[in-house]
C-alpha cells in the first residue's frame, strides 16, 4: 500500500511539473507575440494576457486578471468587446473586426480577431483573441486612395491624350482628349 501511494504521489509531482512547463511555455508563446493577446472566461473576465494588452489598459499583466474590459477600458468601448466576446460565445464561431477607435492622439485602427474556447467536451468556455494596431496599413491604403483620385483627376482633364495599357497592348484607360 506505502508502494501505491508513493507512486501515486510521484505520478502526481510529474503531472504538476509537466503543468508548470506547459503554462511557462503557453506565456513564452504569448509573451513573444507583438499583438495584444487574452483569454477570457464567458462572464468577459480576463484569465490570462499578454504584456502588450497589459501596456494597452495601463496596468500590469497581474492587475488585468480577473477583470473585466469595464475596469479597464472606457465604457463603450468595454461595451462593445463585451457584446462581441458574448456573440462569439454564443454562436461558437470566430468574429473578426476591423474598427476605428478615437483616442487622445487621434483615430486609431485595430484589427481584432476572436476565437471562442472549448473544453473536453466541446462547451465553450470563454473566448481567446489577439488584436493588432492597423493604423499604419489604413493610412497607406488612404494614400493610395488619394494618389488614385489625383491620377484620375490628371487623366480626366488633361488637354493631352494620356492612355494606360497592358503588356498585351489592351488598354486599361484612355482620357477623353
Amino acid at each position: 500500500e506505502f508502494r501505491r501511494v508513493l507512486f501515486r504521489s510521484a505520478e502526481h509531482e510529474q503531472s504538476e511539473i509537466a503543468n508548470a512547463r506547459l503554462l511557462l511555455r503557453q506565456r513564452a508563446i504569448l509573451d513573444n507575440l507583438p499583438m495584444m493577446a487574452w483569454l477570457k472566461d464567458t462572464e468577459s473576465r480576463l484569465e490570462m494576457v499578454n504584456e502588450p494588452y497589459a501596456k494597452a489598459c495601463g496596468h500590469s499583466v497581474e492587475e488585468c486578471i480577473g477583470k473585466t474590459d469595464l475596469e479597464l477600458f472606457p465604457q463603450d468601448l468595454a461595451e462593445k468587446y463585451i457584446a462581441d466576446d458574448r456573440e462569439v460565445c454564443i454562436s461558437g464561431k470566430k468574429k473578426h473586426i476591423e474598427e476605428s477607435i478615437s483616442t487622445a492622439d487621434g483615430t486609431k485602427w485595430h484589427f481584432t480577431c476572436k476565437t471562442p474556447l472549448f473544453d473536453e467536451l466541446g462547451r465553450v468556455v470563454g473566448t481567446t483573441g489577439i488584436d493588432q494596431d492597423i493604423t499604419d496599413r489604413k493610412k497607406a491604403e488612404e494614400q493610395i486612395i488619394d494618389a488614385m483620385n489625383y491620377i484620375q483627376t490628371i487623366l480626366s482633364t488633361s488637354p493631352v491624350g494620356i492612355g494606360t495599357y497592358k503588356a498585351s497592348g489592351e488598354p486599361v484607360s484612355v482620357n477623353e482628349a
